[in-house]
């Protein structure tokens, strides 16, 4: 029989490889169609997600590029508005990692209107919290203007107002080009009338160097200045340094490089220690032997410390990071090696489910969709040790704790038999998810397996890149016959895992909601969503 010349056009059914008829559908970067995010959405993702590595179809230049242009464009519309959203997304502690804020940042204080460029003189102090943040929003900074008033006011303020400078300085005292004297230099920082700042200022600029007696100055400086002095060749190095570290409690960063080798000096160090700071050593003190069995009060100190994560405002993200690294038993960068204790692997474990807070349960029937394509195996999170489909199986694990009625689904361009018993740990999926086969995607697939399988769904929550292609139907039409079949109200949540511009979701249908992956109100906002 001849082939009909209109029969492969259909809107109720559409090759991924093409738009759907009257949509508003592009080009996705693998080939087949999806909507186009907004740029403020762009934005959005960009600040949360960053851009550091790109993706499995986007080289990281094309990606930066293409979230910068968003910005541009946001900044050029309402300058006032992306400045609250840099805002917003650091003070709640949204980002995966700071460099996309302070990078939004840098180009609003140089290129928005004047007034918005005043007002994020005065944010710098609150988005750039550390140091090494300073350094580097200067150093992005310079990309996009030369000194100025403006710029001289933001970095004058920050050494006039931080709440811990003294710490700050110990702590964070160059990167690459940058130092606090240079700074000071160039932001012509006037203490005015205070004796401790001005001598503090003098002591970071360098002009105390001659001085024999820091007593007067904060404990943390002279602590340094006093390690500073030490002859580390010595015997009895070691031992005095944790006794100057104990009392004048300098961080980490402060104690020469040659004394962090022995376990004493560490395990001092590990007494005082932040919660964010604890997770980058864990290897490290593990592999100096002051994380071991046996030594379990220092072990029950360290878990206990990890239960503080929603209160420290550390990323789930970076708890992820951090178990995987230590699980793996050798260093994500650098030759360092260990043998990880079990507790720690534990706490880390419920570590990352205390960094969302309280999430509420919906009751409600909900399909989680995992796209375990190759796209979202050859996108690093944040240029991690984290792969996408890692990071959204995480995720799903967040929900899987509180939803009872739940089904969780693997795909790619077919089904993958893929499951997650009550109780498993963490670092057991990840793992397991590492050994699932690649393929091309199909995001509809969760909807049909549902479909043929009767499950009554009031929600479908899909964790994907957004670069469908493979399927012969798109996931929005696949939901609109699920609806007209067995619930006329489900719902449709996508869970974007980078920062490109698509999305699987009709931006026209009020039941299915964008959200980004890592944000730490994810999965409250979801329940909220499937509940209203």
């Amino acid at each position: 029989m001849a082939k009909r010349a209109y029969g492969g056009f259909s809107t109720l059914r559409t090759p991924q490889s093409r738009p759907i008829l009257g949509s508003t559908q592009v080009e996705n970067s693998a080939g087949g169609f999806s909507w186009q995010i907004d740029k403020w959405e762009r934005f959005y993702r960009f600040l949360i997600l960053g851009a550091e590595g790109g993706t499995y179809y986007i080289k990281e230049e094309k990606l930066v590029e293409e979230n910068a242009q968003a910005m541009v464009e946001c900044v050029a519309e309402d300058g006032s508005r992306a400045l609250d959203l840099v805002e917003k997304v650091s003070f709640e502690g949204r980002a995966v990692k700071q460099d996309p804020t302070l990078f939004a940042l840098a180009y609003i204080i140089s290129h928005a209107d004047v007034d918005t460029r005043r007002q994020a003189a005065y944010s710098l102090l609150g988005v750039a919290r550390t140091g090494t943040m300073l350094f580097t929003f200067c150093e992005y900074a310079l990309q996009f203007r030369s000194w100025g008033p403006v710029l001289r006011k933001a970095v004058s303020n920050w050494y006039l107002n931080h709440e811990n400078l003294p710490l700050q300085l110990v702590k964070y005292r160059q990167r690459n080009n940058f130092t606090h004297k240079r700074l000071l230099n160039v932001s012509h920082v006037n203490p005015e009338e205070s004796p401790a700042l001005v001598s503090l200022l003098r002591w970071a600029h360098g002009d105390m160097a001659d001085v024999g007696d820091y007593s007067e100055m904060p404990r943390v400086i002279t602590g340094y200045e006093k390690l500073r002095r030490l002859d580390t060749a010595e015997k009895s190095a070691p031992a005095t340094a944790a006794g100057i570290i104990k009392h004048w409690r300098v961080p980490w960063e402060g104690v020469p490089s040659e004394l962090l080798k022995d376990p004493r000096v560490c395990e001092v160090l590990l007494e005082d220690m932040p919660v964010m700071a604890t997770l980058r050593q864990l290897g490290k003190m593990t592999s100096v032997g002051v994380l071991k069995p046996g030594k379990w009060d220092v072990v029950e100190m360290v878990c206990e410390r990890l239960k503080g994560v929603k209160g420290a405002r550390v990323h789930p993200m970076q708890v992820l990071f951090a178990l995987k690294t230590y699980g793996s038993g050798k260093g994500f960068r650098g030759k360092l090696t260990w043998t990880p204790v079990e507790q720690i692997l534990e706490a880390l474990d419920n570590a990352f489910y205390l960094a969302f807070g309280n999430v509420e349960s919906t009751g409600k029937t909900i399909v989680i969709g995992l796209d375990v394509s190759s796209s979202m195996d050859g996108s690093m999170i944040a240029n991690s040790n984290i792969t996408a489909r890692e990071a959204a199986t995480a995720m799903a694990m967040v929900t899987s704790a509180v939803e009872p009625r739940i089904v969780t689904l693997a795909f790619t361009d077919e089904l993958i038999q893929f499951h997650i018993k009550p109780k498993q740990s963490l670092e057991s999926v990840i793992q397991s998810v590492r050994h699932l086969p690649f393929g091309g995607t199909d995001c509809a697939l969760p909807i049909l397996v549902a479909m043929q399988q009767e499950i009554p769904v009031d929600a479908f929550i899909i964790y994907t890149d957004n670069e469908t292609w493979a399927g012969n139907i798109h996931p929005a039409q696949a939901l609109k016959k699920y609806r007209n079949k067995w619930n006329n109200n489900a719902k449709l949540i996508v869970v974007g895992m980078t920062s490109n511009g698509f999305s699987i979701a009709d931006p026209n249908d009020r039941d299915m909601l964008d959200v980004v992956g890592f944000d730490t109100s994810v999965p409250q906002l979801m329940s909220d969503f499937i509940s209203s």
